[in-house]
């Protein structure tokens, strides 16, 4: 379905994403997860990364840009549970997930759900900068530091902007957001369950310090349907500068076949 002649993006019925993704008429969609504090901005650009055969739809997190009002959620389960209800009707045709860090989780955890109660699966999950769902972190928790403290640990991240960091009025509005999504992360448990029957593509940056080969490898066990590492230039936050060489990896993995597949 698209739009009428001359008329520009639709927006979205939901909240969850920022454009109707129903409204495309690409065979593939690809669903976008940011990293925590970030937000669907993050992606923006991504679909002139792609032909018109895929739709590079970012979601919209709550508690971040148009969404700043509603609180972010800081439970990993109940945001993959909100998730997978807003993307039920759009799993009318192929489609992927692709998480950053935090987002990785959420698209796994996500995916599993949406198996679960027996609708389409992903053809492929994308999980970018995060360690294994089974590995357990190494640092203490961060998300409840006082907020002098946890604006320090943000510094040293080097994704916020420098400029929102000093701002203090602004900060008093997003702490909330990065402490709810760094809770989803450092309290996030692995429940046992079978791996899913769907192929998964590891990412992790050449210069991302942060994580090991081995790290990301665990990955390996949570899918039935194969499994691949990939190592590319670049830190812990790929999709920011050259995005070119990860988009391409993601464009060579989808699928190409259209709605009713």
């Amino acid at each position: 379905m698209t739009g009428a002649a001359g008329a520009g993006p639709q927006l979205s019925g939901s909240p969850w994403f920022p454009y109707a993704a129903e409204e495309s008429d690409a065979a593939t969609r690809l669903f976008c997860l940011p990293y925590a504090g970030g937000g669907w901005a993050v992606f923006r650009d991504w679909q002139e990364q792609f032909g018109p055969d895929v739709h590079a739809v970012p979601v919209k997190l709550p508690g971040r840009a148009e969404r700043l009002h509603e609180p972010a959620v800081a439970r990993m389960d109940r945001l993959a549970d909100r998730l997978a209800a807003e993307l039920v009707p759009l799993l009318d045709r192929p489609y992927a997930l692709f998480g950053i860090s935090m987002g990785a989780l959420l698209a796994f955890e996500t995916a599993h759900r949406l198996v679960e109660r027996g609708l389409r699966a992903p053809d492929r999950l994308f999980v970018a900068s995060c360690r294994a769902p089974q590995e357990s972190f190494d640092t203490p928790p961060v998300h409840g530091l006082p907020d002098a403290a946890l604006i320090t640990v943000l510094a040293r991240l080097a994704a916020t902007p420098p400029q929102l960091l000093a701002n203090a009025e602004l900060m008093r509005l997003v702490l909330p957001t990065f402490r709810a999504d760094l809770a989803c992360t450092e309290t996030y448990v692995r429940s046992d369950r079978a791996p899913l029957p769907v192929p998964v593509t590891a990412v992790r940056g050449q210069g991302d310090g942060t994580l090991t080969e081995a790290m990301v490898d665990g990955w390996r066990a949570e899918t039935s349907a194969g499994f691949e590492q990939v190592e590319l230039a670049g830190d812990h936050f790929l999709v920011h500068g050259d995005q070119r060489e990860l988009t391409a990896l993601v464009r060579r993995r989808l699928p190409r076949s259209g709605p009713g597949r």
